[in-house]
């Protein structure tokens, strides 16, 4: 796994994760901030926009070695995360929805977590994917001039994922609290 180097460009990406990290509550190890920088520091420098799941893609992946599998599987976790987490309006875009392409990055990680048992970021990531896209969309919010998702996204995140952060949204905007919909409720 390869961890972020002290650079001025990881000391940036460094700086704005913990002030997302303090302004969301949510705090991750050393090892997981690394990584983190470490995504972020390469994936703002190659086309980290070109959405790196198909249905095609699926079959090449089955049928490549495990190592070259792993790798595809990798970029496409990290791809997941950085498009849903600094550019949700990327996903829009193109069309896929960011439930779904939230879905394929967890799962991305799940299987690296499964498949690298001594990569503990992964696990990690995998078991805390929300809180993960959470801060990166803080990040978006900290460069950006406004929420990096709508109050339509907002709504489905935190109602499919309990995303705090698409509650805050929610909340900043409506000033309300949201509350839970009508099949949740129990009577």
């Amino acid at each position: 796994m390869q961890l972020a180097l002290y650079t001025p460009e990881t000391s940036t990406w460094y700086a704005l994760l913990n002030k997302a990290q303090a302004e969301s509550r949510c705090y991750f190890n050393a090892e997981v901030e690394s990584y983190l920088v470490y995504v972020l520091s390469y994936m703002s420098s190659e086309d980290a926009l070109t959405p790196g799941y198909s249905g095609e893609h699926a079959g090449t992946i089955a049928q490549s070695s495990k190592e070259r599998r792993l790798s595809k599987v990798r970029k496409i976790g990290e791809q997941c995360l950085v498009i849903t987490g600094l550019c949700p309006d990327h996903a829009n875009r193109t069309g896929i929805p960011l439930l779904y392409m939230m879905e394929k990055g967890r799962n991305a990680f799940i299987e690296l977590a499964d498949s690298l048992p001594d990569e503990d970021v992964y696990t990690y990531i995998s078991e805390h994917f929300v809180e993960v896209i959470d801060v990166l969309q803080k990040i978006s919010d900290l460069c950006g001039d406004g929420y990096s998702i709508d109050l339509i996204q907002a709504c489905e995140l935190w109602q499919e994922t309990g995303s705090r952060y698409g509650w805050a949204v929610i909340q900043n905007n409506l000033g309300a609290f949201p509350t839970a919909t009508a099949s949740e409720l129990q009577h």
